[in-house]
């Protein structure tokens, strides 16, 4: 991806083919991940019904939902905060992630970042799949295939540097 910021105040992203439809890949698989942990995940009322607030009973099992939690709230082991801050947070990742579909949909190979939540849900997003991959190295054991998911991932985090940078100085409401 490479951000072009305009003198007039607009902000352009560019992908190149593969990389996009790549991003568009990966963050439909996130979306459907984090869809079908809050479809599963075994919760509890403990406000009673008319209240409606859910917590998660149980951490997840899978260690890329375990990942994003640690990576957002800054805990590496499920405690009283991950059940508190679970369900909102997935229903925020969902939204980010439809939101940065959305926004790669618009046009092929450039997106404007008009508004500050669409850079702020794509830079969430690529942050995401940036810590999954990142994590996700250490599982491969072809030394090759691991040089080329750092690579990736080293690109993603300057892409997010990149986007937050933008939020701070152009787009911020």
């Amino acid at each position: 991806m490479r951000l072009i910021p305009r003198p007039d105040g607009r902000v352009f992203a560019e992908f190149d083919p593969s990389e996009l439809e790549h991003l568009r890949r990966r963050t439909a698989t996130l979306r459907t991940l984090v869809v079908e942990r809050v479809r599963t995940a075994p919760v509890t009322m403990p406000f009673g019904r008319g209240v409606g607030y859910c917590l998660c009973t149980e951490p997840p099992d899978d260690w890329r939902l375990q990942a994003l939690l640690a990576l957002w709230l800054g805990e590496d082991e499920p405690n009283l905060h991950w059940s508190l801050a679970e369900l909102d947070l997935w229903h925020w990742v969902i939204r980010c992630c439809d939101r940065t579909l959305t926004i790669l949909e618009r046009d092929w190979f450039r997106v404007e970042l008009t508004d500050f939540r669409d850079a702020h849900a794509m830079a969430m997003v690529l942050d995401a799949i940036r810590e999954l991959i990142q994590r996700g190295r250490c599982r491969v054991s072809d030394r090759h295939q691991r040089k080329q998911l750092h690579l990736m991932s080293q690109r993603l985090a300057h892409d997010v540097g990149s986007l937050l940078e933008i939020l701070v100085r152009r787009l911020r409401p």
